[in-house]
C-alpha cells in the first residue's frame, strides 16, 4: 500500500468519525428532555463549547459565560460569552441552544465537572 493511499485512508476514517461525532454525540450534549427533568442554567463563570456548524473539525471554540439573559420563567435564552484566542479576545453573543456546558462554577468556586451523557455530577 503506497503512503499516498494509507494518508487517504487515514483522511476517509477521521472524516468518518467526524461526522458520527457530530451527528450522534454532540447532539447528546444539548439533548431536550421536554421538561421532563430540570435541567442546570448557564451561570456566569461557566466554561462552554460554542457550537458553530460551519467551523471545521475540532475548532470549535471554548469560551467562558459573562452575561445570562434569562426569560420571564427564569431559564436561560442566551448569555454573552467571552472568547480567547492566540492573537485576539472578543465577546459574542449566542443563543443558549448554541452553546454546550462543560464546566460549571459553583457558588463557593468549587469546579463541577458533568457528564453529560450520564446524570452524575463530579464534584472536586
Amino acid at each position: 500500500m503506497t503512503t499516498k493511499r494509507k494518508y487517504r485512508i487515514a483522511q476517509y476514517l477521521t472524516d468518518c468519525f467526524w461526522r458520527r461525532w457530530m451527528r450522534e454525540y454532540l447532539p447528546s450534549l444539548t439533548e431536550r428532555q421536554k421538561w421532563l427533568y430540570g435541567k442546570k442554567n448557564l451561570n456566569v463563570g461557566d466554561i462552554v463549547i460554542v457550537i458553530e456548524p460551519d467551523t471545521p473539525r475540532g475548532e470549535w471554540p471554548i469560551a467562558r459565560v459573562v452575561k445570562v439573559f434569562t426569560g420571564p420563567d427564569g431559564v436561560v435564552l442566551s448569555a454573552i460569552v467571552h472568547l480567547r484566542s492566540a492573537t485576539k479576545t472578543s465577546e459574542l453573543y449566542r443563543p443558549a441552544v448554541k452553546l454546550c456546558l462543560l464546566e460549571s462554577w459553583d457558588t463557593d468556586g468549587a469546579i463541577q465537572y458533568t457528564c453529560i451523557p450520564c446524570v452524575y455530577t463530579i464534584i472536586t
